[in-house]
């Protein structure tokens, strides 16, 4: 079990994918079960971050063919990615909610 939790080589050391598998490791049991389907959640939360970043530093438009200003690109790829992240999210069941406690129906006793 010990070498199911080491950090997959294929994500950036120190990166958000990191982070979100050692997140994942300690928060949401059982998680290692669908070991690869953690694992390309935590490579695409790399790449996510880095189009985030590379958006922040160029910004949402671009100078595009003869001076004009266009659509970054990299608006079309951050809006992939956070589907696919979103996909794997409830597909791994880490979007449920947790059951409430069911109030009985009718007023409560002794009233």
């Amino acid at each position: 079990m010990e070498q199911d939790i080491e950090t997959p080589d294929c994500l950036r050391p120190d990166g958000a994918g990191v982070r979100l598998w050692k997140w994942l490791i300690e928060n949401a049991d059982g998680v290692l079960e669908s070991r690869p389907l953690v694992v390309e959640l935590a490579v695409i939360a790399d790449r996510l971050a880095e189009v985030r970043a590379k958006l922040a530093q160029q910004g949402l438009t671009v100078t595009a063919a003869r001076g004009r200003i266009a659509v970054n690109p990299l608006l079309g790829q951050e809006t992939r990615l956070l589907k696919q992240y979103e996909n794997l999210w409830r597909t791994l069941g880490l979007a449920d909610k947790p059951e409430e406690e069911k109030r009985p129906v009718g007023r409560p006793p002794g009233t």
